[in-house]
């Protein structure tokens, strides 16, 4: 159909103009992960490996996910790994923690919920004792990611061909509890 055939059928009242829908929450996740988290060992492919594993690990053991928590901490749990999100001296995993409101905050993400996704994405780390059924499962699918193929492809993907140190962030143990 022609546009003016639209504007005709429009200005008649046989169509209604409805606004774009808003982006939801999923759709600014993923696009800020996309756009802004570019690694081979770290960046937004391991984000969906994550959150697929961890789905899969906890329905193999009969656990729901809060879907929601899931994929907003898959998506968002290394954001401070890379420089522009980056707090030196802190632990990637606090440091992310604390910025996902810059991706969450303004979006339709139920706010009732981000307390979940910040304890899921502080204790992600192979250091930390995870808490819940989310923080548990990006814990575990995030160390079991450093195995087999992917891990040696993500290993090779911190490798530094000129021999000089690894571009990759320093994971401190500041705030781990013993």
């Amino acid at each position: 159909m022609s546009r003016r055939a639209w504007v005709s059928l429009l200005a008649l009242g046989l169509i209604v103009a409805t606004p774009a829908a808003a982006e939801s929450w999923r759709d600014k996740v993923t696009a800020f992960a996309d756009k802004n988290l570019k690694h081979p060992a770290w960046g937004f492919s391991h984000s969906q490996r994550d959150y697929d594993l961890a789905k899969n690990l906890a329905a193999a053991d009969h656990v729901t996910l809060d879907d929601d928590v899931i994929f907003a901490a898959a998506y968002l749990h290394d954001m401070a790994a890379f420089e522009a999100f980056a707090e030196p001296k802190k632990d990637h995993s606090d440091t992310a923690a604390e910025k996902i409101d810059l991706v969450l905050g303004d979006s339709d993400f139920p706010k009732d919920k981000l307390d979940k996704v910040r304890e899921a994405i502080r204790n992600h780390m192979h250091y930390r004792d995870p808490v819940g059924p989310e923080a548990r499962y990006l814990h575990d699918a995030d160390a079991l990611d450093w195995l087999g193929a992917i891990g040696v492809a993500r290993l090779i993907g911190m490798t530094d061909r000129k021999g000089g140190k690894p571009p990759c962030p320093t994971w401190s143990r500041v705030s781990r509890t013993t």
